[in-house]
């Protein structure tokens, strides 16, 4: 129910008109005689509609009107004269001093309850244009969708949407996938919107945009709207231009997942992705473990400087043989790691032929370079991945220990 005041001199009302009030209006009455007392009333009413009646209206010069008008706190509510019969030229008057328009005598309940219904709605829609023009002063994207996902209004026309540009056009009465450039996050927002209003659950996320060539990153924050009694009516939204520092957050968690020395993924990364890794589409999953040999002998006899340039030389390898889009890890140390997926056994047990193979191709400072190398493949995603690299490991250090065997 809509909160109304009414103003009237010495108390007269017509009862016909306050018996209206009270029953369709949540009404409360006061005079212009109450002192300065009645604006701590109004600000703790907040009232939608202020109806005062002419007399008190005209009094003192419009005094009244003129201090309503200057409580910014009254600016949202309807202001309406009540006259006994059609307006005179001096409550024409009223109008001036921010008057919505007129009632007037004989007094019926459906054309009074209609008549400021209206007007509220004509008030309403006057203050959101002027909140419109006050937010576009700001440098976020605010907006308001209705519950079917179409606009209502937003501050900002980005280069985002198409026809933006053309004079005249508007996004009222449209949706994502009519206007935005980029279908996949159009489709997204829309996605996003029915399950706000489905769940009444807000929505804060990061989408990237390459609208006319140029990376962008948006944070997006929507929040459901509410009417009085709890009903979801639209989405209310801010976007804010998250570019820098989004690239800035990236390149930081970039250098936190790579190995300085070698440039390859480190460990920080494969406890990272861990969890995720072993999906459908990528089974089988091959690991292929590598250690350096004889680190410790070109460390002592040439240098940590050549030693690292040797441990470089395993990435070097990796990249030589192994596809495209396998991962490469620096475990620590000289120990590497190697997931490649969709893999057969028999395929890691070629692509670590074609790696000794190359291996013996690669020499520092006349010292061949030489790797142990061991395997595994994982092929259900049921399976403890772990387990899987345990595996590889363990071939990995039989392969060294016969090396050294050998050379022993």
């Amino acid at each position: 129910m809509k909160k109304l005041v009414l103003f009237s001199k010495k108390s007269k009302v017509d009862k016909t008109l306050q018996s209206i009030l009270v029953e369709n209006f949540d009404s409360q009455f006061l005079t212009t005689e109450s002192g300065n007392g009645i604006w701590g009333t109004l600000t703790e009413t907040n009232p939608d509609i202020i109806l005062i009646m002419s007399d008190a209206a005209t009094d003192n010069d419009y005094s009244l009107l003129k201090a309503i008008q200057s409580k910014k706190t009254l600016l949202p509510a309807s202001v309406i004269v009540v006259t006994p019969k059609t307006p005179s030229d001096k409550e024409f008057k009223c109008l001036d001093y921010g008057v919505l328009d007129f009632i007037s005598a004989p007094y019926s309940k459906q054309l009074i309850v209609n008549r400021l219904e209206k007007l509220t709605n004509v008030k309403e829609s006057i203050h959101l244009q002027e909140l419109e023009y006050i937010l576009k002063r700001l440098p976020s994207n605010i907006f308001l969708k209705d519950a079917e996902g179409k606009y209502v209004f937003c501050t900002h026309y980005w280069h985002h949407l198409h026809g933006a540009d053309e004079p005249g056009w508007t996004i009222r009465g449209k949706t994502d996938v009519e206007i935005r450039k980029d279908k996949e996050n159009a489709k997204m927002a829309m996605e996003k919107d029915k399950e706000i209003i489905r769940t009444g659950k807000g929505a804060h996320y990061v989408i990237e945009v390459n609208a006319d060539g140029i990376q962008e990153f948006l944070e997006i924050i929507k929040e459901p709207v509410h009417d009085d009694k709890g009903n979801i009516y639209g989405i209310v939204a801010l976007i804010n231009n998250v570019t820098e520092q989004e690239k800035l957050k990236r390149q930081l968690h970039r250098l936190a997942i790579t190995d300085e020395l070698t440039g390859l993924y480190n460990r920080t990364y494969l406890n990272e992705i861990l969890g995720t890794i072993a999906t459908d589409d990528k089974l089988p999953l091959g690991f292929i473990s590598a250690d350096c040999n004889y680190l410790k002998q070109v460390n002592d006899y040439y240098g940590h400087l050549i030693g690292d340039e040797y441990i470089r030389l395993v990435g070097v390898l990796f990249k030589m043989v192994l596809p495209e889009d396998a991962m490469f890890f620096r475990m620590g140390g000289d120990e590497f790691l190697a997931i490649i997926p969709r893999t057969t056994e028999p395929q890691l047990l070629n692509y670590i032929l074609h790696l000794k193979s190359k291996a013996q191709m690669l020499q520092i400072r006349g010292r061949r370079f030489s790797v142990a190398f061991g395997y595994s493949c994982m092929t259900s995603k049921n399976d403890d991945i772990i387990k899987y690299l345990e595996r590889a490991d363990h071939e990995m250090y039989t392969d060294k220990a016969e090396k050294k065997r050998k050379d022993d």
